[in-house]
C-alpha cells in the first residue's frame, strides 16, 4: 500500500462519510470508493484527491505530507484583493497578482476558495473548463524566476500530462511537492525538471506514477506576477 493509498483509507474512516456521498462528490463507482476505504492501491487521480479532500475537510496539505495545518487560513478581502478576468489583448503572464487569497495553508501552494469568475472564452482557450480549475498561491520557488515564491496561478487539477508543460507535482512517499516542467519519457514515466538550479532534476517511472508515488496535481495554465 503506497503512503497516498494510505491516508486516503484513514482519511476517509475517520470522516466516515457514507460511500453514496464519495460516488457523488467523486464521480466514482462503488466500487473504487470500496477500494479506497480498504487501502487499496489502485490510482487516484489529482482530481479525485482534491474531491476527498473538500469531502472530508482534510486539507491537501495532510494527504501529501502528512502534516497537520497549523495556522488558520488568511481571510480574503475581496473589496482591496479583486480577482477578474484578464482584460481582451493583456499579455497573460505579466499580470498583476492580489496580495492576499482566503486559501488553505499548505508548505508548497496555498489554494484559495474564491469563485474564479472568468469568462468561458478565457478557458475554452486554455482547452479547459472553469469546473476543472483552480488559484494558487506558489510556495516553492522551484520554477524561479519563471514563477517565483509567492506567484498566484492558476492549475488545471484535470489535464493530463503532456509533454514540455508546467506541473505542480506531489511526491507523497518523500513528503513534499514542487512544480516543474516535465518531459514525457517514451518508456512511460516523465523527467521533472525544476528552472531553479538550486534544485535536483527528478526521473519518475511509469511504475511510481501507476504506484501513487508521485502524483501530479495539475498542470500550471496561468500565473500572474507580484510586481
Amino acid at each position: 500500500m503506497s503512503i497516498l493509498n494510505e491516508r486516503v483509507m484513514q482519511a476517509l474512516k475517520k470522516s466516515n462519510i457514507p460511500t453514496k456521498d464519495l460516488v457523488q462528490a467523486t464521480n466514482s463507482t462503488r466500487a473504487t470508493v470500496a477500494k479506497w476505504k480498504r487501502g487499496e492501491n489502485i490510482s487516484i487521480s489529482a482530481e479525485n484527491l482534491y474531491a476527498i479532500s473538500a469531502a472530508t475537510d482534510i486539507p491537501m496539505e495532510w494527504f501529501i505530507t502528512g502534516k497537520e495545518q497549523k495556522t488558520p487560513a488568511p481571510k480574503f478581502d475581496e473589496k482591496r484583493c479583486p480577482i477578474s478576468a484578464p482584460k481582451e489583448g493583456t499579455e497573460l503572464f505579466k499580470l498583476k497578482a492580489p496580495h492576499q487569497l482566503r486559501s488553505i495553508d499548505m508548505p508548497f501552494i496555498k489554494f484559495s476558495s474564491v469563485p474564479i469568475n472568468f469568462p468561458a472564452a478565457f478557458y475554452s482557450s486554455l482547452n479547459t473548463t472553469e469546473e476543472q480549475c483552480t488559484l494558487a498561491r506558489a510556495e516553492t520557488d522551484s520554477m524561479s524566476p519563471l514563477i517565483r515564491m509567492g506567484d498566484c496561478i492558476m492549475i488545471d487539477k484535470g489535464s493530463p500530462l503532456l509533454d514540455s508543460k508546467i506541473y505542480l507535482i506531489a511526491f507523497p512517499e518523500a513528503s513534499f511537492a514542487r512544480i516543474y516542467k516535465v518531459t514525457l519519457k517514451s518508456t512511460g514515466g516523465m523527467i521533472c525538471t525544476p528552472e531553479n538550479k538550486a534544485y535536483p532534476c527528478e526521473d519518475v517511472s511509469a511504475e511510481d506514477l501507476a504506484e501513487n508515488r508521485v502524483l501530479s496535481l495539475g498542470r500550471i495554465i496561468f500565473h500572474f506576477g507580484r510586481d
